[in-house]
């Protein structure tokens, strides 16, 4: 499963590639059609791309096990310095905070919903051409939410029937399920500013296609643009499909020359193109495909108030001599004085303590080929005050000496390091 920050770098870096694409290839080169099922898909693909992992091969990695290291809490007056902003996001707190935003927008959405409701109830039903016409006093600004169309009462006859034409519109091509797409992907998206530079680009394409419906039936332009703007202001939920007045200039400007223009097959082939590229990025996750699993019959115990200590027992190297020809050198010694040097630098956090919190930590690590040490990630983690501790200490380790695989040459060696924090 990505991470956290992981899920929200991606998700950023998807939204800006879709958003540009869709500036420089769809919207100069693709009908109206072919705009709002671009930004449809543009935006759902933004949400599972980064949830998406397909294990991809990389064969100059050999995958290594370091002996477990225990941590006892008996050790007094020890501290953990205090982390970084990044590591606390990508912990326990970052994901509570992340579901109480969303939570917020869930409750917004559902507030919107509830506010059509009420205005549908305590409306005057009609129904016109196929469409249930709801007309009120609190309604300041004509609307549609799928089959029904909101209008103000006492709305003349020759500003009503070009609404109705426009709303008609909206129905007709069940504009209101894009809006409510982009609103369900807003509640979990809601950190990423590309959502809504799509999301406005969908409404206005929604405003386009309605305004040239309007328009092949024969009203007239000034006469239609006086009716936008004599309706243009008041209040309206943000689910609905509603006049926007932000974007009455562009829609006037185009209202002359609303051609229904083709899509070309050249931008048709730049998206699927990049498309499946930026899909290739950030869904391929990379896995060593030689994976030698190195298995420790021996305890190793890091005590705060002792030197670190080993048992007895005999070790068991599960690797052929042939995989590589030599492993990654710690201060010119084996991986067991590299637990010596965590030992002696990782302290028990005391808010850890406090709360009881104890438990197995589970740390990946790549000793890379020029010895040094990076991609420390948590893959089993316990409580972020642990987890970021054990974090703290990896990534602050001195340069190793680089391995060397079977073919002679530096490797990328990928450790799996365990470490449990044990109260007495």
């Amino acid at each position: 499963m990505t991470t956290l920050l992981g899920y929200i770098t991606e998700s950023l870096i998807c939204g800006a590639f879709f958003w540009l694409l869709f500036k420089l290839v769809v919207q100069t080169g693709g009908s109206y059609r072919f705009q709002r099922g671009y930004l449809l898909l543009a935006s759902v693909f933004t949400v599972i791309f980064p949830l998406i992992n397909i294990p991809v091969e990389q064969t100059s990695m050999i995958r290594l096990t370091i002996p477990e290291l225990y941590v006892y809490a008996s050790g007094s007056g020890y501290s953990s310095s205090s982390p970084g902003f990044w590591q606390n996001i990508t912990g326990q707190g970052g994901i509570i905070l992340f579901w109480t935003i969303s939570s917020l927008f869930a409750l917004y959405f559902i507030a919107q919903l509830f506010i059509l409701l009420r205005l549908s109830l305590s409306g005057e039903k009609t129904v016109k051409n196929g469409l249930t016409v709801i007309q009120s006093k609190k309604i300041s600004s004509p609307f549609s939410f799928f089959n029904s169309v909101f209008i103000q009462k006492g709305l003349n006859e020759a500003s009503l029937e070009p609404i109705l034409c426009h709303e008609s519109s909206h129905v007709n091509r069940v504009h209101s399920f894009d809006i409510v797409l982009m609103s369900l992907i807003k509640i979990v998206q809601w950190f990423n500013p590309f959502i809504y530079f799509l999301r406005k680009s969908l409404v206005s394409v929604h405003e386009y296609q309605a305004d040239g419906d309007v328009i092949e039936r024969g009203f007239n332009i000034e006469e239609y643009q006086t009716t936008i703007l004599n309706l243009q202001f008041g209040f309206s939920p943000s689910v609905t499909n509603r006049l926007h007045n932000s974007l009455t200039i562009k829609r006037f400007r185009k209202m002359g020359n609303l051609i229904r223009k083709k899509t070309s097959t050249l931008s048709v082939m730049l998206v699927l193109l990049l498309t499946t590229s930026i899909f290739a990025a950030v869904s391929s996750k990379v896995e060593a495909a030689e994976i030698k699993q190195s298995t420790q019959d021996k305890e190793v115990v890091a005590d705060q108030n002792k030197d670190i200590k080993k048992d007895t027992g005999t070790q068991k190297d599960k690797i052929s001599p042939r995989d590589y020809a030599s492993r990654p050198k710690f201060n010119g010694k084996d991986e067991d004085e590299f637990i010596r040097w965590v030992s002696s630098n990782l302290v028990y956090p005391e808010k850890a303590k406090k709360e009881k919190i104890q438990g197995r930590v589970i740390v990946s690590l790549i000793i890379s080929k020029e010895g040094i040490v990076k991609n420390v990630k948590v893959v089993i983690g316990v409580h972020p005050s642990l987890d970021n501790e054990v974090i703290r200490v990896v990534n602050s380790s001195p340069k190793w000496t680089p391995g060397i695989d079977k073919k002679g040459k530096p490797a990328d060696y990928d450790y799996t390091f365990p470490i449990v924090f044990k109260l007495q």
